[in-house]
């Protein structure tokens, strides 16, 4: 979700200049809106948009009311799922790993692999669907992305 406090955006073309807190994995994002990209951590969100810092954050939406930004956006514009997916390892030491008991190291293997990723999946799709459900109510108004291919035939 991209969410701005000043001159609202309702989709492609993005007003040019707009100063935008992103991540840098979220750089080529901004660099196709013409956004002047502002690189800080998500949870500086809330910092940079009070201070007049960044016009607009680019994030998770399930992030927006965590990080306090629900009375702080006046828009919201929602991307297609994938733009904030992202792969999560845990890493156990083998040391650790191998001292553990052996009914704790099948727990463990149980719920790993598919079943952690679907867990994962399911815990962050819930979160984005509560969030989503307050943006409006809250007084941001909400935009959803076209899919890049209709985008692109619209100019």
């Amino acid at each position: 979700m991209s969410g701005t406090t000043k001159n609202p955006w309702k989709g492609p073309p993005m007003p040019r200049g707009v100063k935008m807190r992103v991540n840098t994995n979220g750089v080529a994002v901004t660099d196709a809106m013409a956004a002047v990209i502002g690189s800080r951590p998500a949870v500086d969100s809330f910092e940079v948009i009070t201070r007049g810092v960044v016009d607009s954050t680019v994030l998770p939406t399930s992030s927006v009311q965590s990080l306090r930004l629900l009375e702080e956006l006046q828009d919201g514009s929602l991307f297609g799922v994938g733009l904030f997916r992202s792969t999560v390892s845990i890493f156990i030491n083998e040391g650790v790993w191998n001292a553990m008991p052996t009914a704790d190291r099948l727990t463990i293997e149980k719920v790993s692999d598919e079943h952690l990723v679907r867990l994962a999946g399911e815990n962050l799709d819930a979160a984005e669907t509560e969030v989503r459900a307050t943006l409006e109510p809250s007084g941001i108004e909400v935009f959803e992305m076209p899919p890049r291919g209709d985008r692109d035939a619209g100019g």
